[in-house]
């Protein structure tokens, strides 16, 4: 679903994890690799 959109709960929940300091994504498939590049710096820390 490229153009999909996160649900009221979703982003709620999104929310909540950041304000808690944590680091939350909505993933599709088209943004994997900006997604693992992500990942992979957080890994490096």
């Amino acid at each position: 679903m490229k153009h999909g959109k996160p649900s009221p709960l979703q982003l709620h929940n999104i929310e909540q994890i950041k304000k808690s300091g944590g680091q939350a994504f909505i993933l599709r498939p088209s943004d994997f690799d900006k997604f693992k590049r992500e990942v992979l710096k957080i890994v490096q820390l």
